[in-house]
């Protein structure tokens, strides 16, 4: 889908604040509110536009109380991408674990064999390997039988500096939403 200048300038202050009415938008940047409203609507329907701002996530980084630590499982030869995601839409809920540690998933690829990279959190950092070794190792091994896991690396994380392109949440964030005096130059788009 092309989008414009008008686009661009819409999603600019969705970025800032996803909880903006289209009154809002049109008052920020000249625009008639239909056009807004219209454009908008256009740009969900297209899937364009994810309200990423509307979840809520807490985090204790800048306490020495949790971690966070990433680990980059690879799966023996064989287990496809697709499989992977089938298994993964198949299999019957969410354990646990994953709501209660699991940050977030992505899958990878590194010479020809597919990665899964988890971030973990926990309460207390001994707990993460724990966690790794109880519950998430088990639960792929229930997904591709056993020995499904060929190796494992993990690296620890001591603070998010940056996400999803425009968020520094000890930056230009502020009450949730991007700062008022963040330049829009500064606010990245396409």
């Amino acid at each position: 889908m092309q989008v414009d200048k008008k686009d661009d300038m819409i999603v600019r202050q969705l970025i800032r604040d996803s909880r903006l009415s289209d009154n809002q938008i049109s008052k920020n940047t000249g625009l008639p509110v239909k056009t807004v409203s219209r454009r908008r609507k256009r740009l969900e329907e297209a899937g364009m536009l994810t309200y990423m701002t509307r979840f809520c996530h807490f985090s204790n980084e800048d306490s020495n109380e949790g971690a966070v630590e990433m680990f980059i499982v690879t799966l023996r030869k064989g287990i496809t991408k697709s499989a992977f995601t089938q298994k993964l839409k198949s299999f019957g809920g969410v354990p646990k674990f994953v709501t209660k540690h699991v940050r977030s998933t992505h899958v990878a690829e590194k010479d020809g064999q597919i990665q899964v990279i988890f971030f973990l959190e926990s309460g207390k950092k001994e707990d993460l390997l724990e966690i790794m070794n109880a519950d998430v190792f088990p639960f792929i091994d229930n997904l591709f039988g056993t020995r499904s896991v060929d190796s494992c690396v993990s690296y620890p994380i001591h603070k998010t500096i940056r996400m999803l392109h425009n968020y520094m949440p000890n930056g230009n964030i502020a009450n949730g939403t991007i700062k008022k005096d963040w330049p829009d130059s500064m606010i990245f788009v396409r």
